[in-house]
């Protein structure tokens, strides 16, 4: 039933604003929900193996593909991000060659949904397109005349998303918190992480 399901729907603010790494995205998310269904259709253990296979595949040249485009930008915490993927292809690996039981994956399905594909694209991957924003802003400021006021970061308010489409205002401590401090700040309707969308001036001071 729709009501027990553990992998959450694809969400367009869940994206980092790059085309194939967002659309690599998507279909993880939908191997991820092709592998839940197998469990709560009781496939033979075989079957379920093949489909955790092609997610693990395609996982792997999503991986490969995301750290190129780090590299491309010069991402500066690509050695910390490849890392991650490593233990993300590790973990599943081993959880691929020790399938026993239907029920014995669906427990370890949770763990690998929530504790890393989830959070991973929420959490990690978005600090990517933050990093991306805040940079291509910064050259874009460089570009303009230096008579220009600056606007100061305190002056500015931070727009974060969710699944339920609320708009959340974040001041630039709680925003750098997210980015720098790993704080995880969520939804108090669905209870879901924050996604950064965009920064701007304050309509007002104070």
């Amino acid at each position: 039933m729709e009501d027990h399901r553990l992998i959450p729907a694809w969400d367009e603010c869940y994206n980092i604003n790059n085309k194939k790494i967002d659309t690599q995205h998507k279909k993880l998310f939908e191997l991820a929900a092709k592998v839940e269904n197998a469990v709560y259709k009781f496939v033979k253990r075989d079957e379920l193996k093949e489909i955790l296979t092609e997610l693990f595949n395609y996982m792997k040249e999503h991986f490969h593909d995301e750290e190129k485009f780090m590299e491309e930008i010069q991402y500066p915490y690509l050695h910390e991000h490849r890392q991650m993927h490593k233990n993300i292809i590790y973990e599943m690996s081993r959880l691929i060659q020790n399938i026993k039981t239907t029920n014995d994956l669906k427990e370890r399905l949770y763990h690998m949904m929530s504790n890393w594909l989830y959070k991973h694209i929420l959490k990690y991957d978005i600090k990517i397109a933050i990093w991306a924003n805040e940079n291509k802003t910064k050259a874009l400021d460089n570009e303009k005349s230096t008579q220009e006021q600056p606007i100061m970061q305190e002056n500015l308010e931070f727009i974060y998303s969710c699944p339920c489409k609320i708009e959340h205002r974040l001041n630039f401590e709680d925003h750098m918190s997210m980015i720098n401090e790993n704080a995880i700040i969520k939804c108090k309707k669905c209870q879901q992480l924050l996604v950064f969308l965009k920064s701007k001036e304050k309509t007002y001071k104070g």
